[in-house]
């Protein structure tokens, strides 16, 4: 059975408003595995205090979840990825932020790098060959001056 050209005129019509809501779809979901579907936490603490030998010292490193109004259900994870602590100071996770305190008992810059990761936020990513987790955490390097 041949189509005549005003069916297939009228077919052609009858899918652009199908195709204009799937093209609008997909331009407006650029983005969508952090908008939607795996939120990217961040570190919003900019700096380091300054500090001074023998007096009491802390620190809070906080972070976030863009856009999300309830990032408090998220469970952050907070490490020292990189670098070391001035003597008499510790760093620990206190769940919703990170802490360093002490009292730091010798002067100088001690170069840090944070990590905040939630498992929460992880979710996978299908490939061709294999599945991977997309992580969706944030580093962020610091500078810790303890004066004299």
């Amino acid at each position: 059975m041949k189509r005549s050209k005003k069916n297939k005129l009228l077919m052609t019509r009858q899918n652009i408003p199908a195709t204009l809501v799937a093209l609008f779809l997909a331009l407006a979901c650029v983005g969508c595995d952090e908008e939607f579907f795996g939120e990217r936490m961040r570190i919003t603490t900019e700096e380091a205090p300054p500090g001074g030998v023998g007096v009491p010292y802390r620190w809070e490193i906080h972070a976030e979840v863009k856009n999300e109004p309830f990032d408090d259900r998220y469970d952050y994870l907070f490490s020292l990825q990189e670098g070391a602590l001035p003597a008499g100071l510790a760093f620990s996770d206190a769940g919703d932020y990170a802490l360093v305190s002490g009292t730091p008992l010798e002067p100088g810059t001690f170069p840090i790098t944070v990590r905040v990761t939630s498992d929460t936020l992880r979710f996978e990513e299908l490939r061709e060959e294999d599945s991977t987790i997309v992580d969706t955490g944030d580093s962020r390097d610091f500078r810790i001056l303890i004066n004299p």
